[in-house]
């Protein structure tokens, strides 16, 4: 089994868990208002936690990785499409990013697997004057498993200079 699916599926049932303690808390007369009002404090605190993608999807959060090892610039080798992109941090920084495979065609994959296959369409480009130019090939739409279509988009990562620490996953939607 998945590794990310078990922590997806442990990580619903701790919350749901929670949330069916504090409300049977709640609703019981033998329970007095301090416990109620913890109660109600969680419910709100599992509710907002809950619209963090990073808590049941960890591997999209930020990252230690050796900055040494990601090259200077790069980018696919034939490109027919390049976005602009203001980014608000030192000259030098780093900009990983990757995007869906783009056919001549506008198909839509039918799985992330391989709508990304070997990350191909993905490369590095440097921050200069608060702007970055990422080149790459303009991504096709995939389906994920709830079934719905995802429209073209990149996927990023911010690399501070001398910073082990990426950024959290970010996305930019594009029309191409």
């Amino acid at each position: 089994m998945n590794n990310y699916f078990l922590h997806l599926v442990l990580m619903f049932c701790i919350l749901s868990f929670s949330i069916i303690n504090a409300l049977y808390i709640i609703f019981n007369n033998k329970t007095n208002i301090y416990f109620k009002s913890i109660s109600i404090i969680l419910i709100i605190f599992i509710i907002y936690i809950s619209t963090f993608k990073e808590v049941f999807l960890p591997f999209l959060g930020s990252a230690a990785y050796p900055i040494s090892l990601i090259p200077s610039e790069m980018h696919p080798v034939h490109t027919n499409f390049s976005i602009e992109q203001d980014f608000y941090y030192p000259n030098g920084t780093k900009i990983i990013y990757w995007a869906a495979n783009g056919t001549k065609e506008d198909d839509v994959y039918k799985n992330p697997n391989d709508a990304y296959g070997n990350y191909n369409n993905s490369g590095v480009s440097i921050v200069n004057n608060n702007k970055a130019v990422l080149y790459l090939n303009c991504p096709n739409k995939y389906k994920i498993p709830s079934g719905s279509t995802l429209n073209k988009h990149i996927h990023y990562r911010i690399a501070l200079p001398n910073n082990p620490i990426l950024s959290s996953v970010k996305t930019i939607f594009v029309n191409c």
